[in-house]
């Protein structure tokens, strides 16, 4: 019987040196993403043949696996996926991956031409919008007329009380604070899911010297009025993990994002910011930054009825 283990911050050296063997490419594959969203849903980890593997035991869906990692190869894969299985099979559950990222689907597929019944689907919602970096600093061209007439305006009425800090352990309570208040004032826009966005941004917070990510706050006169979080995916991604803005004030959101890129993550190529989750609203909004590419994740499903046999 496996085990499974709660994802904890002391696991944070464990992930990322299998995360190096691997080489992530999309934001799910990330110690930082893993570690925040665990709480919401319920992600819970076992290691098999030096693979993690990550299930997740949510309410809305039923059990699903992540993409294990490490250093992978065909033995080690399919030991790990048959170990899976049967662990399902023991539990009377159907074995399925969620948010597999594509250049992974060949290690299913190998499966198959050996009769392991899997079948795929585009996981909606869930593809990462891919920025070229010098896109978002530089904003250049038609495409971004109104990104740049949208920070000119805000430059015009704040650029003097204007403030860009990088976030260190003494932002703590006060970013606790405004992201309680940001959860308050979007109150109506909750749903009984297994995602909380604020518990996901508190474990950011709470963590803030522990985690890989950096982070950089906007102010006005003094007060914080924007946050962001994110750190390098890879040797040339940039992962944005949050961007909250008080969305009165026109033209912070774009500009926040602009300069994290800029101070941030200078030596980017690119900059993933992560999916839109079928959020018409969210989807519009990155759309409007003109990604180069919707890298898309798929989820994977046995189809085969009763055990995965070896």
């Amino acid at each position: 019987m496996l085990e499974f283990k709660e994802i904890l911050i002391e696991d944070k050296e464990l992930f990322e040196n299998k995360f190096v063997l691997y080489g992530p490419e999309t934001s799910d594959m990330c110690f930082t993403t893993m570690f925040i969203w665990a709480d919401s849903i319920n992600v819970k980890y076992t290691v098999i043949d030096d693979l993690i593997c990550l299930v997740s035991f949510t309410k809305k869906l039923p059990p699903y696996c992540w993409m294990p990692f490490g250093n992978i190869n065909s033995d080690n894969f399919e030991h790990t996926i048959l170990t899976l299985g049967e662990y399902f099979n023991e539990q009377g559950l159907k074995l399925q991956f969620r948010r597999i990222p594509q250049k992974d689907i060949h290690w299913f597929e190998d499966l198959n031409s050996k009769q392991r019944c899997f079948e795929f689907e585009i996981s909606k919602g869930a593809g990462d919008y891919i920025y070229a970096h010098n896109d978002l600093t530089n904003l250049q061209g038609k495409n971004f007329d109104g990104k740049r007439n949208h920070i000119s305006k805000f430059l015009n009425l704040h650029g003097e009380d204007c403030e860009y800090c990088e976030i260190d352990e003494t932002y703590i309570t006060k970013l606790l604070k405004i992201n309680k208040q940001y959860c308050r004032f979007n109150v109506d826009r909750c749903s009984a899911c297994d995602i909380c966005e604020k518990k996901a941004n508190d474990r950011v917070i709470n963590n803030i010297g522990r985690l890989s990510c950096k982070g950089a706050v906007i102010k006005l006169d003094g007060e914080i009025k924007a946050f962001t979080f994110g750190e390098m995916l890879n040797d040339n991604t940039a992962l944005i993990h949050i961007e909250k803005a008080d969305r009165n004030i026109n033209g912070l959101y774009p500009y926040i994002n602009k300069q994290f890129c800029i101070s941030g993550f200078p030596d980017a190529e690119f900059v993933n910011r992560e999916e839109d989750l079928e959020i018409p609203g969210l989807r519009k909004a990155k759309l409007s930054y003109h990604p180069i590419e919707v890298r898309e994740k798929y989820n994977v499903y046995c189809v085969k009825e009763g055990e995965i046999n070896k």
